[in-house]
């Protein structure tokens, strides 16, 4: 269970409980978490997350479904087993554009420390260019500049939805930006914004399921 979690419930086994009171809110199961109408689907996400799953797939109700896609696609997460509007992919594509300007227009005005040496700015660019998706996102210095690539996955399979080469391009294309962004000394920050932050889940769907998908070779 992730920390950001540990005051807020209670855990007993592969199960988290609000309070001694409350049925189970998640169970979890090798690679499967049950969310139970007392169970968010972001705090799903989270325990998703801190279990180092970078794609699932979601079952149970439409209206669950839909809420857990929305809410891991902002997120950079690969998910499947829903089936989005084209309003519900020009909503993603939009958060992760205004994620993307942000991240390249940030400038590197760290107050709290020092600007690093050039050297250690042109190694981090070189990196995250020639880093595996994989290799980026479990390196601590570039997970947030790989969070940026994997929503630019999420943006490229909804925009071209087939033509694989395409979203090859498209991915490859925003990486360099990326790296680019990277060299020119911008500090690049969490994609968690305050809009996907302050979203809550309006209704809770019993007995749902996020599944761990199957790794795969490449991203895009």
């Amino acid at each position: 269970m992730p920390d950001s979690l540990g005051d807020k419930y209670l855990q007993l086994g592969n199960s988290l409980y609000r309070s001694a009171r409350d049925r189970p809110s998640f169970s979890m199961s090798g690679k499967t978490i049950r969310v139970a109408k007392e169970g968010p689907p972001r705090d799903a996400l989270k325990i998703a997350q801190a279990n180092d799953w970078s794609a699932i797939t979601v079952k149970g109700s439409k209206e669950f479904r839909r809420e857990a896609y929305m809410i891991a696609a902002k997120q950079g997460m690969d998910v499947k087993g829903y089936c989005p509007s084209k309003l519900e992919k020009l909503e993603i594509d939009r958060t992760v554009r205004k994620l993307q300007e942000r991240a390249v227009k940030q400038s590197n005005d760290n107050k709290a420390g020092s600007v690093p040496e050039k050297s250690e700015i042109a190694q981090k660019a070189r990196r995250c260019m020639s880093n595996s998706h994989e290799e980026n996102r479990r390196d601590p210095k570039l997970q947030s500049a790989q969070s940026l690539v994997a929503a630019a996955v999420i943006v490229a399979r909804n925009r071209y939805p087939a033509s694989p080469e395409k979203r090859k391009d498209f991915v490859a294309e925003t990486k360099k930006q990326i790296a680019g962004s990277l060299a020119a000394g911008k500090n690049i920050q969490s994609l968690q914004s305050k809009s996907v932050a302050r979203e809550t889940v309006q209704e809770r769907i019993r007995q749902n399921t996020f599944n761990k998908d199957k790794p795969k070779g490449r991203m895009g």
